[in-house]
């Protein structure tokens, strides 16, 4: 992408790597189609340790659509940080809108309106994984710029969410 790349860490945006000797869930595959199928944002809740990040990992691994992951922690409660790892996530596989969010967002865009940009310029049938969702429950702003995304997000396109406990 540009300098500001080098300073993010690539670890959060990428889909974490499947070991070896991971269980396969064909039925939690099926469980997460089905429901992703119906519904464009898609809610995986469970208490730590029970599999949800690597649930989903098998998940977007075996289909054939573009995925953008975020995993998110407890310092992606500001909404600039927020849509600058967002777009980050996003540019892994588009490079180009995430290069021109980032330009909006320095240039004095509102971090509620970057977001938008990216929910309607995403490519067609992408999966975006917001994993460890309950990072941000409370935080009003950031959750503010996530609902921009939510309603400009393409509607063939489907957002994964997951935390150890709702929203």
């Amino acid at each position: 992408m540009s300098k500001l790349t080098h300073r993010l860490l690539d670890s959060k945006v990428r889909v974490p790597p499947l070991r070896d000797d991971t269980v396969l869930r064909p039925r939690i595959d099926r469980d997460l189609d089905a429901a992703a199928q119906v519904h464009p944002i898609v809610l995986v809740v469970a208490a730590p340790g029970a599999g949800k990040t690597t649930a989903v990992a098998q998940y977007v691994a075996a289909t054939d659509s573009t995925v953008a992951w975020l995993t998110l922690d407890e310092s992606d409660t500001h909404p600039g940080r927020f849509v600058t790892y967002l777009a980050h996530a996003v540019g892994t596989t588009q490079p180009e809108l995430a290069r021109t969010v980032i330009v909006m967002l320095k240039d004095g865009l509102a971090a509620t309106e970057c977001p938008a940009i990216l929910g309607e310029r995403i490519a067609p049938r992408s999966i975006v994984v917001l994993d460890d969702l309950h990072h941000l429950t409370g935080e009003d702003a950031v959750l503010r710029v996530l609902r921009a995304f939510v309603r400009h997000l393409d509607n063939d396109c489907r957002l994964l969410l997951v935390s150890r406990r709702l929203p």
